[in-house]
């Protein structure tokens, strides 16, 4: 089957005509490119964010270390608003929310909510084995200060802190945040 000579001729031109082309191949290129580095923002920026939560978490813990003197029903409550205070404000004012729960018995909380406990200050003065996970901890029956705990460790005196921030991510379908919030706890043994 011959094909006819303008057909052809037509097909030369099409063939040697390439000036869309790299227009195009940089569209699909700066699609592919941009998402990437879209990604790697969102990924660094939740890093960012995780590492200033421990930042304030290891502040609170500190604090917490500090007045371990204070953790007692005369002085719970004040230590538990300061290292609130502390916790939410480590990385510039209002950062974060902050939740603190001195041994199972005052709390304090800016901008968030205190992790579990009973709230009151006389709890405060007495020894406890908590079990569980952050920021759920499960606090038990006052103990014999010193004696063994039946998961392990030893009954004392503790401070539960809680710090989180609320991020919206760019990409929020890949799970590295929960319900738009990123949170960090400790539980800190003081005496």
């Amino acid at each position: 089957m011959n094909v006819p000579v303008r057909a052809l001729r037509a097909l030369d031109i099409l063939r040697a005509e390439n000036s869309g082309v790299v227009a195009i191949e940089f569209a699909l290129v700066a699609m592919m490119f941009l998402t990437i580095l879209a990604g790697t923002v969102d990924l660094g920026i939740l890093i960012y964010v995780e590492e200033k939560l421990d930042t304030a978490v290891a502040a609170g813990a500190e604090y917490a270390e500090a007045n371990a003197a204070n953790v007692n029903s005369s002085g719970g409550s004040n230590l538990a608003a300061a290292i609130a205070g502390v916790v939410a404000n480590a990385n510039g004012s209002g950062w974060a929310n902050s939740g603190v729960c001195v041994n199972n018995g005052p709390t304090a909380a800016v901008n968030g909510s205190a992790p579990a406990c009973s709230g009151t200050a006389s709890n405060a003065d007495s020894s406890y084995c908590p079990s569980g996970s952050p920021p759920s901890w499960s606090w038990g029956s006052a103990e014999t200060p010193g004696s063994a705990c039946s998961g392990g460790g030893i009954a004392g005196k503790f401070v539960a802190i809680t710090v989180s921030r609320n991020i919206s991510p760019i990409f929020p379908s890949f799970g590295f945040v929960q319900n738009g919030t990123i949170s960090q706890s400790v539980l800190v043994q003081t005496q």
